[in-house]
Formats: C-alpha cells, sequence, structure tokens
C-alpha cells in the first residue's frame, strides 16, 4: 500500500511539472517553427512548420491555457506515427487517421513507472523542440 501512494505521489509530481510547462517560453517555440495558429486571446493553439503547402516535421498541439498537451509528427500534410501525450497517453496515426487496432492511452497500461516514463519522454522531446 505505501508503494502505490508513493507511485500516485510521483505520479501527481510528474503531472504538475508538466503542466507548469506553460507558455512563458513563447519565445523558443516561435523561434523554432514557422507556423503558428493561435486561440482568441492569442494563446499559441499548434506550432508547426509548412513546407511547401504542407506540414512536416514536429508539432506540438496547445490547450486553452497555454499547456503543451501532444507532440507527434506530420507526413506530407497528415498526422503520422506515434503522438504523445502530456499525461503519458499515446496515439498512433496513420495517414492522418487513428490507427484504431494500436492500443490508446498509457503505453504500460496499469504500470504507474511505464505512464512516468512516458510522461518524461514528452518532456525531453517538448523541450529539445522548443530550444
Amino acid at each position: 500500500m505505501k508503494n502505490i501512494i508513493e507511485i500516485s505521489l510521483i505520479l501527481i509530481l510528474c503531472t504538475y511539472s508538466v503542466c507548469s510547462i506553460a507558455q512563458d517560453n513563447t519565445d523558443h517555440v516561435i523561434a523554432q517553427f514557422n507556423t503558428l495558429e493561435y486561440y482568441p486571446d492569442s494563446t499559441i493553439k499548434i506550432a508547426y512548420n509548412l513546407k511547401g503547402n504542407k506540414i512536416r516535421g514536429y508539432s506540438v498541439e496547445f490547450n486553452s491555457t497555454g499547456r503543451p498537451i501532444w507532440i507527434g509528427k506530420y507526413r506530407n500534410g497528415l498526422k503520422h506515427g506515434k503522438w504523445l501525450q502530456n499525461d503519458g497517453g499515446s496515439r498512433l496515426y496513420k495517414r492522418g487517421e487513428i490507427d484504431w487496432g494500436y492500443s490508446l492511452g498509457l503505453e504500460s497500461v496499469g504500470l504507474e513507472m511505464g505512464n512516468m516514463k512516458s510522461i518524461k519522454r514528452f518532456q525531453k522531446l517538448y523541450a529539445r523542440l522548443t530550444k
């Protein structure tokens, strides 16, 4: 029981640290992506790179308070590959459509350690993309 409480507290702290990555680094986001979409209050909604007329490479999607919630790649203007969520979840896309054969949600369902690793992976990727 003690381990469950400790793991739960660690998970809460990791989630809090992801949530604290709000748009205080807007300049870095603007510098790394050539196209931004905004919410009505000027908070960044989506950051991505346009090449030609298509979105290509990494994209970061933000919630209305400016926290990054999804990171993934576009290929030929369509979401493609594994998209990471800030809470440790993930989603697999093939040519713009969700691959429903892939298990949505936690990579290691029921394993908080797997979830924490996924959260850390999200944080590291976000930090790398917004240097």
